[in-house]
């Protein structure tokens, strides 16, 4: 194989790596819009080098997510996506937070090695066709973050909004 071929092939790997499924709802269908943002706005704001992640998941349960929207330290703070209004949907939300710890010892030398920190939560709710949301994975603690949902126009959580932070799909 020559190395246009090779390079083609990796391009291709790489890129269906990188491919989601999410759809926008059709033109001409109920939508609302959804801001994501970053959530590095207080607690210890440890999000210098953090991913987020926000995905579609079944209402029911944790199967078929669907990512909407990555955000890291090298893209945008806010990301807006039209999602399908008038019925219940599930929004899981991930921040991981990597970074390396290093520790010397006599014989061997200094190693390093790499260290996560994830929270999730996740979210239930029935986007109202016209209206904009604003969403943000808050990090608190290591290991622990806060979900805001928030209508843009009244300000307010939606009512039949269900929040559970610190919540993993399993």
């Amino acid at each position: 194989m020559n190395i246009q071929k090779l390079m083609l092939v990796s391009s291709a790997i790489l890129m269906a790596g990188c491919a989601t499924r999410y759809q926008a709802p059709k033109s001409g269908d109920p939508s609302a819009n959804i801001t994501f943002e970053k959530g590095y706005r207080d607690g210890l704001k440890l999000g210098e080098s953090t991913g987020q992640s926000y995905d579609l998941v079944d209402v029911d349960g944790c199967s078929d997510p669907d990512r909407i929207v990555k955000l890291s330290w090298a893209n945008k703070k806010q990301v807006t996506k039209p999602i399908a209004a008038g019925n219940r949907i599930s929004i899981s939300a991930t921040n991981t937070n990597t970074h390396s710890h290093q520790f010397t010892l006599p014989v061997i030398g200094t190693h390093s090695y790499p260290d996560r920190e994830m929270c999730n939560s996740r979210v239930w709710f029935t986007p109202v066709e016209g209206e904009t949301y604003l969403m943000s994975l808050i990090e608190v603690t290591i290991y622990a973050c806060r979900l805001e949902l928030k209508n843009t126009r009244t300000g307010q959580t939606p009512k039949d909004a269900v929040i559970k932070d610190n919540y993993k799909c399993t």
